[in-house]
């Protein structure tokens, strides 16, 4: 396994480990207090039901965390989520738990609108 670069700024971790970027395949829509390891293992799952790698966007690790608040923009529209939404190759998949948190909150909500407004693929 490669170590992880020390940073030379403060940036997102996604930034950290790939400077150029990549592209993303799939935007993953999810509520913060889903526990990480089922979020993980959703992925895993749906990555299964595919015949290629996939990179995902996760807002944790592609959003500078020590800024988020400028990172995100003064409006979702123009903002990180939407744009992860509309670069996405393949789709949006979105992560449930027993109580459908994620449909509860604004910002899956709105992330969910999007992937229908850009006719993209979605999953749960």
């Amino acid at each position: 396994a490669g170590k992880t670069p020390v940073p030379t700024r403060q940036s997102s971790y996604s930034e950290l480990v790939n400077p150029s970027g990549l592209p993303v395949d799939v935007m993953v829509s999810h509520f913060w207090g889903h526990p990480f390891a089922g979020t993980m293992k959703a992925l895993r799952g749906y990555v299964e039901t595919s015949s290629s790698e996939m990179t995902f966007w996760i807002c944790l690790f592609a959003i500078n965390q020590h800024d988020a608040a400028d990172e995100v923009g003064n409006s979702p529209e123009d903002g990180p989520f939407n744009a992860a939404v509309a670069k996405a190759r393949v789709g949006m998949v979105t992560i449930i738990d027993d109580n459908l948190e994620p449909f509860k909150r604004i910002w899956c909500l709105f992330e969910l609108q999007r992937a229908f407004d850009l006719q993209k693929d979605y999953q749960i």
